[in-house]
């Protein structure tokens, strides 16, 4: 076939296919939405139906019906938000009347307009986004057109609020308190590498010592016993200090991860047991403290991998057990119809199915 030309439709379908385009962002980080008409310089150019969505660190357009990101502002790349005709009835708001107090009435340029006695037209509703020569749009500037002078300026309000919000973390980031830097110091010390090699060795040397008190089983009262219980407090509070601060470094993060709620789980056993010391039914409380080891299945990888592989696999065999099942028990039933004259193997489904089961 005929060589593909580098503006060809073919060629920019091949180089669209061959792109993973980003998509929109999740509705949890959207700040506003709405389907615009969008053009690029203030030119003659043809509008563009897109829907444009603004989060707190960037503008991002795709089609209205789509989910594929066209083209994205980062939200300190914006020099500025601006009505596009604002100026051009600049003229018009200085004849506005003045209302009680020094207010103008004449606030925008529809309301200008009406005052002249002139029909406000699809043209007052654009507005721009002009952004930086030195940011990610090279000095490009977005003409947008809303479907009312309100919506413009919620949109243009909308923006320089997220601005000024961003700036203003960016300088906190970049001009700590002292109070920042401590937790950013905490933060990092809780999950650091020597921490959890730290913590893995602790847990690792509590089982060898729960493995030897169930060896010794020391008498009630006796030194030994007491040794034993003295090395469980000091281990306890040791994981209720750990689990204290990764509480605080994480907050309610902390709560969402399930491996973080299974040590809150055990520890909180371990701690409950002290307090019930003369019940009976301690030892079953005491018992959980074993399960401490499990935590270091998410500390080694070669760990995880092989109980994300067990995971994956429980329902394909519990499928196939209960299909046994299902195989055992028609079989059973055949049994005790063609076989119920020995009652001692087939004398009812469940002695049936126990006999073919063996």
């Amino acid at each position: 076939g005929s060589p593909l030309r580098p503006g060809s439709t073919s060629l920019r379908a091949r180089r669209q296919s061959l792109l993973l385009l980003p998509t929109l962002p999740p509705e949890s980080e959207i700040v506003r939405s709405t389907d615009v008409k969008v053009k690029r310089e203030r030119s003659t150019q043809q509008w563009h139906s897109r829907k444009l969505v603004l989060t707190s660190k960037e503008i991002v357009f795709s089609r209205v019906h789509g989910c594929d990101v066209l083209d994205q502002i980062p939200i300190l790349s914006i020099k500025d938000a601006v009505s596009a005709n604002d100026d051009a009835f600049m003229d018009l708001r200085k004849g506005s009347t003045p209302k009680a107090g020094g207010q103008i009435f004449a606030t925008s340029a529809r309301e200008a307009k009406e005052r002249k006695g002139t029909k406000a037209t699809e043209e007052d509703f654009d507005w721009e986004i002009k952004t930086l020569l030195t940011g990610h749009n090279k000095g490009r500037t977005y003409s947008i057109r809303s479907e009312s002078l309100a919506e413009r300026d919620r949109w243009i309000q909308a923006i320089k609020t997220c601005m000024a919000q961003e700036k203003d973390r960016i300088h906190r980031e970049e001009n700590p308190t002292a109070a920042a830097r401590a937790f950013r110091t905490l933060e990092g010390a809780v999950h650091s590498d020597q921490m959890q090699v730290a913590v893995s060795c602790l847990i690792i040397f509590n089982f060898i010592v729960n493995i030897a008190n169930v060896e010794v089983m020391p008498e009630v009262g006796s030194t030994a016993e007491d040794v034993f219980d003295y090395m469980d407090y000091t281990f306890t509070g040791i994981f209720i200090f750990e689990l204290l601060l990764r509480m605080f470094v994480e907050q309610m993060r902390f709560f969402l991860q399930a491996h973080n709620l299974f040590d809150f789980v055990v520890i909180a056993l371990s701690v409950v047991s002290w307090f019930f010391e003369e019940v009976s039914s301690v030892g079953i409380l005491r018992m959980f403290r074993v399960f401490r080891i499990i935590r270091l299945v998410r500390r080694f990888t070669a760990w995880r991998t092989i109980v994300n592989t067990i995971s994956a696999v429980v329902v394909p065999l519990l499928n196939i057990l209960i299909l046994l099942f299902l195989v055992s028990a028609l079989y059973s039933v055949m049994a005790v119809t063609f076989f119920g004259s020995d009652p001692e193997y087939f004398g009812n489904f469940s002695r049936a199915l126990f006999t073919i089961s063996r």
